[in-house]
């Protein structure tokens, strides 16, 4: 049965303006685990905008779902790094630990797998984020041991060793870098001089 009460508060708590829309979705994402129907439907009333574009708007932020989600997200990345680096093998144990497939949220509503494509920690792949916290360097033991953290109701937060690893990594990268745009400088510079030579 829709909940039309608890949607017209949150479209009250939005201020009624179409510019928080982001902010009304995110609110009705929050409460409802997804984006229902009669939701959308109430906000494209209330707030005087189409309900195409309200859609369009859902449907462009991956943070949105149109499906039901469980109370805990399991976001599994497969980029091209965290896929080099064995996450097809991390996928496959945490459906096995939960009992579903990416896609699918367990019966309970408890969680949810989702399969993203960059989670833009490419230097500690594998990684996997359940709801906010992030986890690196992901193997099958460490995914079985964040799991049943998770299903214990604990959670697991980014270890302090990878987020020095990381650091480590792009600051590696800054380095690389800054003696890449220094010799090539100089090979310009040196160009530079021998054309006024001539």
């Amino acid at each position: 049965m829709p909940d039309l009460r608890l949607v017209d508060r949150l479209i009250e708590e939005s201020g009624r303006r179409t510019g928080a829309l982001i902010a009304l979705l995110e609110s009705f994402q929050k409460h409802f685990h997804h984006l229902p129907p009669y939701a959308l439907e109430r906000a494209a009333e209330v707030l005087g905008v189409s309900l195409s574009h309200i859609y369009g708007v859902a449907t462009f932020y991956n943070a949105f779902s149109l499906k039901p989600r469980g109370q805990h997200v399991v976001k599994v990345c497969l980029g091209t790094a965290c896929h080099v680096a064995s996450g097809r093998l991390v996928l496959e144990e945490i459906e096995r630990a939960l009992g579903i497939s990416a896609g699918e949220t367990t019966p309970d509503g408890r969680f949810t797998i989702e399969v993203v494509h960059c989670l833009g920690a490419c230097a500690v792949a594998p990684v996997v984020v359940t709801d906010q916290d992030l986890h690196s360097r992901m193997n099958g033991p460490k995914t079985r041991t964040v799991i049943n953290s998770l299903v214990a109701g604990q959670g697991q937060r980014l270890e302090r060793q990878d987020l020095l690893a990381q650091r480590r990594a792009v600051e590696a990268v800054r380095v690389a870098a800054a003696r890449d745009l220094d010799h090539w400088q100089a090979r310009i510079e040196d160009r530079r001089g021998g054309e006024r030579r001539t």
